[in-house]
């Protein structure tokens, strides 16, 4: 981390390898007493059985230098020991708080269920198997504090296997733009383009295109810095048949990416708006059933929340 100006990052254990799970950076002392002095920037995480991961995920955001945060764990459903983990965490940390969902209803639905609870002018995400450097948010939301045309700031980052190994999917380079790592104003982006698709993946790929034609280049800016570690290992949204990148699932997100883009192309050809309607889902462009989301099962968890669709 040297060559990008950022902290020396160590192993936890040095005889196991280097993994999102093996990752700690040495702290720096945050006076909170001015924590009131900063946006409150909301992190969402959603978690599906990361029991072998949540625990130093959740650190890595709970050490982050930026002083004004809370984090809000959206659990789809579980049937490991994860929610106890997270729990436990909650107790001792206040701005922690765990949101249990009934019903697995996917990621992209559970964040935008953490939403409908963030309190924070800023709101961004993090995967419960992904390791982020304690400056992330400091550099991610500085350029937002500078610039008020700015909406939206990524940064990058790198993915690791468990057994230490650099990956990429591409094979070159091995540090990229994170899809996940927006961090953007909360009030405009849910007014003006909406949160993310209802789908169980693909829908990072959609919103931020959207963000992209909404409020165009100028709106958003790119920390070329590796602010995260992800993780590359089997059965991740990235790797299972279902979701991921197999012969059978990539032609399931190329054709979800068509519909999308198609729709985009479309509104904006008319001069109508690619706000993510989630009232008139149905209406916007079709979902291949692989990776759709049964609607009754997404009003269930949101009466059994006491929320509105």
């Amino acid at each position: 981390m040297d060559a990008y100006g950022l902290r020396k990052i160590v192993l936890i254990n040095y005889t196991k390898a280097i993994f999102s799970t093996n990752l700690r950076c040495d702290r720096v002392k945050i006076e909170q007493k001015n924590a009131e002095n900063f946006p409150l920037v909301s992190i969402l995480m959603t978690t599906f059985n990361s029991q072998e991961f949540v625990e130093n995920s959740l650190l890595s955001l709970i050490y982050q230098d930026y002083p004004n945060k809370e984090i809000i764990v959206i659990d789809d459903c579980s049937s490991d020991n994860t929610c106890n983990i997270v729990q436990k965490i909650s107790d001792k940390y206040s701005f922690v708080k765990l949101i249990q969902l009934p019903e697995n209803v996917g990621t992209f639905v559970a964040k935008t269920i953490g939403a409908k609870f963030a309190t924070g002018e800023f709101i961004t995400c993090q995967d419960s198997d992904d390791w982020a450097h304690p400056e992330k948010l400091t550099k991610q939301v500085e350029p937002l504090l500078k610039n008020k045309n700015i909406i939206v700031t990524f940064s990058k980052w790198f993915r690791v296997t468990e057994k230490g190994k650099a990956y990429s999917r591409m094979i070159y380079p091995f540090i990229r733009l994170n899809p996940s790592s927006a961090l953007f104003r909360r009030q405009i982006v849910e007014e003006k383009t909406g949160l993310w698709d209802w789908v169980r993946t693909g829908a990072d790929s959609e919103f931020n295109a959207r963000l992209k034609l909404v409020f165009g280049n100028k709106a958003i800016f790119v920390i070329n810095k590796p602010l995260t570690i992800g993780a590359h290992r089997e059965n991740s949204l990235m790797t299972s048949i279902e979701t991921g990148y197999s012969d059978h699932s990539v032609l399931i997100r190329q054709q979800y990416w068509e519909n999308w883009n198609n729709w985009h192309i479309k509104q904006l050809m008319l001069g109508h708006s690619i706000r993510m309607n989630y009232k008139n889902r149905k209406e916007l462009f079709s979902i291949p059933k692989e990776i759709s989301v049964d609607i009754n099962k997404i009003s269930r968890v949101f009466k059994k929340l006491e929320l509105f669709l």
